[in-house]
């Protein structure tokens, strides 16, 4: 009930632009094909993701979702905020160096090539997300990949209408363009089996 009420003073549910994306519902729909559940494999997942302090469970149910990729307080798990044992720094940093060169942020020899986020360091490269799937695929045994959270920030316009705000052609673009990616990637063999949103609700950062 207070996470309905939320969503109708303007809090956007993005599982239901979602929806909306895979229903076939359009952005820009003379340059993209229609999409819809049915243009996934049989027994794909779609979900939500939400932060530690976001359960609304009953919310996700009545919207339709499969399943929920839920989030852990690190705060409940280690208080004092520090880790004991080892971390392979090298690990770390070539995990970070392949994502960075893959997905680039948006961004090529610091110039952008897509459309800004709300953060000034974050573009929308559908490209990248594809081309990073089919890099697993390749490089590493095709294993069985589930997409736990995916979705893109935007600035706090405090100014907007409702009616404004809700009018969310950002998000829905980049939903319908990233679907489309992973789609493209599952087609050429990428072995993805499910697609959480981020996030249920916005973050209240």
């Amino acid at each position: 009930m207070a996470a309905s009420a939320a969503a109708m003073s303007g809090l956007l549910l993005l599982p239901f632009l979602l929806l909306a994306a895979a229903s076939g519902a359009a952005y820009d729909a003379a340059s993209t094909p229609p999409i819809s559940r049915k243009s996934f494999p049989d027994g794909f997942v779609f979900g939500t993701a939400s932060s530690a302090y976001q359960e609304d469970v009953r919310l996700m149910k009545d919207m339709g979702m499969d399943a929920y990729r839920f989030s852990i307080s690190w705060s409940r798990i280690l208080p004092n905020g520090s880790l004991s044992g080892g971390i392979n720094r090298e690990g770390v940093n070539y995990y970070n160096n392949l994502i960075n060169e893959l997905l680039s942020k948006g961004v090529r020899n610091g110039v952008p090539i897509g459309p800004q986020g709300g953060s000034s360091w974050l573009y929308i490269y559908p490209q990248g997300f594809r081309d990073l799937l089919l890099y697993i695929k390749e490089y590493y045994g095709n294993p069985t990949i589930y997409i736990t959270e995916n979705g893109v920030d935007e600035a706090n316009n405090k100014s907007l209408t409702l009616k404004e705000a809700l009018k969310d052609d950002t998000r829905i673009y980049y939903y319908r363009a990233h679907l489309l990616a992973m789609l493209s990637a599952i087609r050429e063999g990428a072995n993805v089996k499910g697609y959480f949103a981020w996030s249920l609700l916005d973050n209240f950062e």
